[in-house]
């Protein structure tokens, strides 16, 4: 199961939009953003589908449509996915140009995400979630 888990996660990552991307995700799911991410992102946690789409709505809006997510690593273990992604997108507003890595430990159910931690290194991710290499 688990390399289904891996591939599900990566069409999530690699979703060309964002109703494709929900798919992915379980009615119960969950967001929790640790260290940084939790400025970053604007939150602590996020709770159901619902609220999910709103707060992945939110993030998109954010940014001009060329945002760009590359996954650089995905790794598996039981049910749960390590994503390691990086992120160039332009300010909405601002024009800015952003560059970020961030690492994603996904939870999955019946090929479903239903956890979502997001990180902004893979050594807090793997360290965060007991995971060993």
């Amino acid at each position: 199961m688990s390399q289904e888990n891996v591939e599900a996660a990566v069409r999530y990552f690699e979703a060309t939009d964002l109703a494709e991307a929900i798919g992915a995700l379980a009615e119960d799911v969950t967001f929790v953003f640790h260290g940084k991410m939790r400025s970053v992102a604007g939150a602590e946690t996020v709770s159901g589908r619902k609220a999910a789409i709103d707060w992945l709505t939110d993030w998109f809006r954010r940014f001009d449509p060329d945002y760009r997510m590359e996954i650089k690593e995905s790794r598996d273990w039981d049910d749960r996915v390590l994503v390691v992604t990086d992120h160039r997108a332009s300010g909405r507003a601002s024009g800015a140009p952003i560059s970020m890595q961030t690492t994603e430990v996904l939870t999955m159910r019946d090929g479903k995400i239903i956890r979502q931690d997001f990180f902004t290194s893979r050594d807090e991710a793997l360290k965060a979630a007991g995971l060993s290499e």
